[in-house]
């Protein structure tokens, strides 16, 4: 099946999440978002650092990525912020972001994710197993194409469920790699 999912594909993932939406966001992340404007206009290398940190569940002490964020310089990450908050094309924003040293698709989907979560979802390969495990189709959480055709399905989800794509995200996170098997 195409990455451009039929109306019948993305029912199907709907009405399995709907069961486990929640509405609202945990408070742990209710935290996270309250940091940023929504939507900000730049980032500086601090926050920069703080929402790949948080991302990897804090996991990046003394790592080659932690090493290339600081790498960083406050100027480069307030330019390239700057310009991908600014910019309407999703693809070019998320080219930007991931020409900061250490931010990769995943990364970058988490900053747009959390400074503008009505209309962003962080991917993620737990998420994307969950999803694969729903419907027919192969997303690479670590390309840019992936992210794209990700956060194109978790938007018309979350059309359909009245949610915003960061819940549908959420949502399929948490179904990780044990998410249902589809028939077939």
């Amino acid at each position: 099946m195409s990455l451009a999912l039929a109306d019948a594909s993305i029912a199907l993932i709907a009405d399995f999440l709907n069961d486990g939406v929640e509405k609202q966001y945990p408070p742990s992340l209710q935290a996270i978002l309250h940091r940023y404007p929504s939507p900000p206009t730049a980032l500086n290398r601090e926050q920069l650092i703080e929402i790949a940190r948080e991302k990897n569940g804090g996991k990046l002490a003394k790592s080659k990525a932690l090493k290339a964020l600081e790498g960083n310089s406050n100027a480069a990450v307030l330019r390239l912020t700057g310009l991908a908050f600014a910019e309407p094309d999703v693809e070019i924003q998320m080219r930007l972001l991931i020409g900061l040293g250490g931010v990769g698709v995943p990364t970058a989907s988490a900053i747009l994710t959390w400074t503008n979560p009505n209309k962003f979802a962080v991917i993620d390969r737990r998420a994307c197993a969950a999803l694969m495990s729903i419907v027919d189709t192969d997303i690479n959480p670590k390309s840019v194409a992936g992210w794209i055709s990700y956060l194109a399905i978790a938007k018309r989800v979350a059309k359909r469920l009245g949610v915003t794509p960061m819940i549908v995200d959420r949502r399929l996170y948490s179904l990780g790699d044990s998410g249902p098997k589809r028939s077939g």
